[in-house]
């Protein structure tokens, strides 16, 4: 049995510099990215690389429907590498356009057709959250079955994920709040997950310690104080990524997807929007799992008695990332009714990763308490 592994190679650089010195952009790549890095970062450096902007093709997270626009454009564009430098959405086109068929994006997602490397990939996180520059996971809304879908597959690991500080520094608040959010995220559901072992739990409790270390000094410092922890945001997101690849996500990130999918509502608001519900409901339903050992834990990092660990928490990431219900978004009572038969259609690798079974009178009901 695998355990646990990680597959790229992984780079650390103070300066933007230093990496284009290294990988040194030219005509046979493929850079995607997006207009503020461009901009911001790049300048004269990218005239000779063929240059992908995704939100030129489409507003919100990348669709299947997104990946044709882009295949199209490129169709005869030659290239060698695909260089990533944004976020978890910018990681998951890069992915898919290092592979040899890219289109229908939805036979790749539902397995018809196989996934075959064909070029070098190199990804640069800009956020501090998703993990993807670590995974072998790409998330893309299908438009026609009204959910995101994920695909898994070794051929998607990045030949180098690149971690470079700097680019963090221009991340507005809320980005930053949202993506490390992701991270926190990433580190519970992995460290409850029926697949976790030891080796991926070292990896899910050192992310909880760094992004709740950090959300303590937010609490107590205010917004600016993110900026004397940018390496370790990074390297908590990058954490939480080693962690899910190998453990996976559960039950949040299976009810956060058609949230996503149908209103556009950021990824990493989407799991705060559950994330304290969900624990709850592990709690009542799973009273011998993890959950416990976990909120130990908890209660050790926030000063507190472990039967006020989870309200602790959620005091906490209040004072960061403010709970919206999801009305404010635009979700309508009658859009929940088709949610719960749609996730156990469509989640179930996601599901298998919860330390219980939901029922559809479960996930109806959780929807319902953060409507």
């Amino acid at each position: 049995m695998n355990c646990f592994s990680v597959r790229p190679n992984i780079l650390y650089f103070d300066h933007f510099d230093e990496f284009t010195r290294k990988f040194l952009i030219g005509p046979k790549d493929l850079l995607i990215t997006n207009q503020k890095i461009s901009d911001t970062w790049f300048r004269e450096k990218i005239k000779t690389a063929a240059l992908i902007i995704p939100s030129d093709y489409s507003e919100g997270e990348p669709s299947d429907q997104m990946i044709e626009y882009i295949y199209n454009d490129i169709l005869y564009t030659a290239y060698d590498r695909v260089i990533a430098i944004g976020g978890g959405s910018i990681m998951d086109i890069a992915k898919l356009f290092s592979l040899k068929q890219i289109t229908p994006a939805l036979d790749l997602f539902q397995k018809s057709v196989p996934a075959v490397r064909s070029r070098n990939l190199i990804l640069v996180p800009t956020t501090c959250g998703t993990g993807s520059e670590i995974t072998n996971i790409s998330n893309l809304n299908m438009i026609s079955l009204h959910t995101k879908l994920g695909l898994t597959d070794d051929s998607m690991y990045a030949d180098y994920a690149v971690l470079i500080p700097e680019l963090l520094k221009t991340l507005p608040y809320s980005y930053f709040a949202i993506s490390s959010f992701d991270a926190l995220c990433h580190g519970v559901e992995s460290y409850l997950s029926p697949a976790a072992t030891p080796f991926t739990e070292l990896y899910s409790k050192k992310t909880i310690d760094m992004v709740l270390r950090g959300y303590m000094d937010i609490a107590a410092h205010g917004p600016d104080s993110r900026f004397q922890s940018l390496d370790n945001y990074l390297l908590a997101g990058t954490y939480g990524g080693i962690a899910i690849s190998n453990a996976g996500c559960g039950l949040i990130h299976a009810l956060a997807h058609p949230l996503g999918s149908q209103f556009r509502i950021p990824h990493g608001q989407a799991v705060r929007a559950l994330f304290t519900t969900v624990l709850k409901c592990y709690e009542k339903y799973a009273p011998d799992s993890k959950l416990c050992i976990l909120t130990g834990y908890l209660s050790d990092l926030l000063y507190c008695a472990r039967e006020d660990a989870l309200e602790r928490l959620e005091a906490l990431i209040q004072a960061v990332l403010p709970f919206q219900p999801l009305h404010t978004y635009g979700v309508r009572l009658t859009d929940l009714r088709t949610y719960a038969p749609n996730i156990q259609n469509l989640q179930q690798k996601l599901l298998k990763n919860s330390p219980y079974q939901p029922t559809l009178k479960n996930i109806d009901e959780i929807y319902r308490s953060v409507y």
